[in-house]
């Protein structure tokens, strides 16, 4: 009777093993667009659309902080960032990558370019 008993403890020790080396660490499918401006205007509105729908805005009205940068978290694919304000802004194209960083800067010109 002790045996069994030492039979099933000891499987049930090697099933609990074997499904706790089974768990990996989730694969983010998320990454992170930055947003800097060089010159840090004082009323600027930050919109980010999709690429393939650019009507449809996923992000409004995003705000900057007082150094001039913004972040924010993004499912991996292709957007449109407008930035618009009391100055001229262009829109800028970009991607996000899984687990990446994409950096976007706006000059003292209110450009702004991938980098």
């Amino acid at each position: 009777m002790k045996s069994i008993q030492l039979i099933k403890t000891g499987l049930f020790i090697v099933v609990l093993f074997s499904i706790l080396a089974g768990c990996k660490d989730e694969i983010s499918n998320t990454g992170q667009v930055k947003v800097t401006f060089e010159s840090v205007p004082t009323n600027v509105d930050i919109t980010i659309s999709p690429v393939e729908n650019p009507g449809i805005a996923i992000v409004q009205s995003l705000k900057i902080d007082i150094n001039g940068i913004v972040t924010y978290d993004l499912n991996a694919g292709n957007y449109i960032l407008e930035a618009s304000g009391s100055a001229f802004f262009n829109n800028v194209g970009f991607q996000v990558k899984a687990g990446q960083t994409t950096s976007i800067v706006y000059d003292v010109h209110n450009v702004g370019k991938v980098q």
